[in-house]
């Protein structure tokens, strides 16, 4: 991972939520391809079945609903293995919401 990569990585702190409890929790960059789950519920138990992470769209940032990654245990920490590879990522599409025109017409 490039030096550049890596920085945002450390710094990201992205709100989630797991399928299929939909339980929520923060997903942070570690400088790694897969990133921690933090403050999680101190009841949270991984399924049999998905342990998908979405985002929560609670950041107000980035939309509901977008697939991160799946929870793998790793030396009893539970980390996110990305869908997709941060390094092959050539371009970001980036949505912009449209202000209301709030002028007299």
């Amino acid at each position: 991972m490039n030096s550049h990569n890596e920085k945002i990585n450390q710094l990201s702190k992205i709100p989630v939520v797991i399928s299929p409890n939909g339980d929520q929790a923060i997903l942070s960059g570690i400088g790694k391809l897969k990133p921690s789950l933090e403050y999680l519920p101190d009841n949270f138990m991984l399924s049999e079945k998905e342990n998908v992470v979405f985002t929560s769209g609670k950041d107000g940032v980035l939309f509901p609903g977008i697939a991160v990654g799946k929870i793998v245990l790793e030396d009893n920490k539970k980390l996110v293995k990305l869908f997709a590879n941060p390094d092959q990522i050539n371009f970001v599409s980036v949505a912009l919401k449209q202000q209301e025109d709030s002028g007299a017409r």
